[in-house]
């Protein structure tokens, strides 16, 4: 079975769904508009990794990821978004993300390629 990667992104996830077709890279994509929806995902599947919009109108990233946290959830996150100034990012890091993507670099489909080989377990 192919791994499973949810989507976190109020803007759906033609992005990522877009990166990994141009590497024919085949997963379960599972996307949410909604990060609570998402969050609510969670408590019956466990997905290899997630890509994690930072700004969303319901809740933004960060706060996603201190949920991640008081729910025990140990499983890979990718933070995006169109800015992502510096202390952002580290302050997402601190937070429990493992990596970031800024969604306007060029290298994009290459760096979706490869955080899913790196953390989605059958990629």
């Amino acid at each position: 079975m192919p791994p499973l990667i949810f989507v976190v992104d109020d803007q759906g996830p033609m992005m990522i769904e877009m990166a990994l077709m141009s590497h024919n890279i085949k997963v379960q994509l599972e996307p949410f508009k909604d990060p609570t929806l998402a969050l609510e995902a969670l408590k019956s599947k466990n997905p290899d990794l997630i890509f994690l919009d930072y700004k969303m109108p319901e809740m933004n990233g960060i706060d996603f990821l201190k949920c991640l946290k008081s729910m025990e959830v140990r499983i890979p996150v990718i933070m995006m978004s169109s800015v992502i100034p510096e202390k952002l990012r580290d302050y997402a890091i601190k937070h429990g993300a493992h990596d970031y993507l800024h969604k306007q670099d060029p290298n994009f489909p290459e760096l979706v390629k490869t955080f899913v080989h790196k953390f989605a377990t059958a990629a």
